[in-house]
């Protein structure tokens, strides 16, 4: 009778347990299930990032040509415009020259 009531006393306890352990596997199996999905998840972002990556990579090699092209553009224009302001400042001397030539044979 003594272990009866012993039984009885601890299957309360027991039933706990037994929840707690089936509780604790399904915890387990639901990690497990968002472990995969988290890696499945993580290697297609993954690959988006390299494809991205990739696809950046290739503008920034077909930039510089552009960029190149532009930039030469912008420097033969910069030249040019040097050059208009060089001619004129050596057609305002050759004119300066000119104007003090012609004062000094006039005097007299």
């Amino acid at each position: 009778m003594k272990k009866a009531e012993i039984a009885n006393g601890l299957l309360p306890y027991f039933s706990d347990y037994q929840e707690s352990i089936a509780k604790e596997k399904s915890y387990a199996q639901k990690a497990v299930a968002l472990t995969e999905t988290w890696m499945e998840k993580k290697q297609v972002f993954t690959f988006a990032q390299k494809e991205l990556r990739k696809i950046e990579e290739d503008k920034q090699q077909k930039k510089p040509v552009w960029e190149q092209k532009k930039n030469n553009l912008f420097d033969a224009l910069k030249l040019a415009d040097e050059k208009n302001v060089q001619k004129k400042l050596l057609n305002a001397q050759k004119k300066t020259g000119e104007e003090i030539k012609e004062k000094l044979l006039d005097a007299p």
